[in-house]
């Protein structure tokens, strides 16, 4: 698929910044551990500050999403614990595997899980249509089904469609979203669907997408329709509605209509 395609080579970028990092914070770690004298702290919890700040700080700096910089902070203290174990390094990798095949491809898309805080559930309506009639609304990277949660309880009448692709979320959305008829969870790359049957997209997902997030919109999206973003913004593009959510971490709600809408808009 086409708006995809670009996220295979920022993958690559990431996993070549990931192990630039983590090659370097190793070396360093070792040689620090040589030049420190004994301290009072014991030499287990030093080692592990030290990878902390030799990881941390730098995956910023080098722009590592965060899915990565948290792989590159667990990297260390699982080699210690297997070390401690005395297991099979093999036991590592499949555990690793095991991990990968639950969380899905967050490696791909670069977009890591974020969960929508309560505030942003509170400010959603402001953005929302004002419509009697049915809608169909779907969330791309639904996570846990929260956000599906809280709009189908407040807008019954509407149908819904939860995307998630990472195994462990989408089990996680199919259970709280069991009791609901009019929502369909579904476990899927949302980049390789047809956008064009919903009135409705929310997306809470990663800056480094929203490009191709809205390319495929535009490409897709039928005349009127809403695209409803948490936090990240489209570059170039002024949003038709924003709202404030007053959450330090998620703070603004930007919505796009792709044209008028013959359904009435939002206030």
């Amino acid at each position: 698929m086409p708006a995809a395609r670009p996220e295979q080579g920022r993958f690559l970028q990431a996993l070549w910044r990931f192990t630039l990092l983590v090659l370097s914070a190793w070396l360093l770690l070792s040689w620090l551990l040589q030049q420190i004298p004994p301290l009072a702290l014991p030499r287990l919890w030093l080692a592990l500050l030290l990878w902390a700040g030799l990881t941390v700080l730098p995956g910023r700096v080098l722009g590592l999403p965060g899915v990565w910089q948290v792989a590159a902070l667990l990297l260390y203290p699982m080699l210690l614990l297997m070390q401690w174990w005395q297991g099979s390094p093999w036991w590592f990798l499949l555990a690793g595997a095991v991990l990968f095949l639950l969380l899905g491809a967050a490696w791909r898309g670069r977009v890591p899980l974020f969960l929508s805080a309560s505030p942003v559930l509170e400010a959603i309506p402001d953005l929302m249509p004002r419509s009697e009639a049915p809608l169909r609304i779907a969330e791309l990277g639904c996570g846990t089904g929260r956000v599906v949660a809280a709009m189908v309880q407040r807008w019954p009448q509407h149908h819904y469609v939860a995307v998630e692709v990472a195994w462990l979320p989408w089990l996680m959305s199919r259970w709280r979203l069991r009791h609901y008829p009019q929502v369909r969870v579904l476990r899927e790359d949302f980049w390789r669907m047809d956008w064009q049957a919903f009135d409705v997209l929310y997306v809470f997902l990663s800056p480094l997408v929203m490009p191709a997030v809205w390319q495929k919109a535009q490409a897709e999206l039928r005349p009127g329709s809403w695209l409803i973003s948490n936090s990240f913004a489209i570059p170039g593009q002024a949003p038709d509605l924003q709202r404030e959510t007053g959450h330090a971490l998620q703070p603004v709600l930007y919505g796009w209509q792709q044209s008028q809408r013959a359904a009435a808009v939002p206030e």
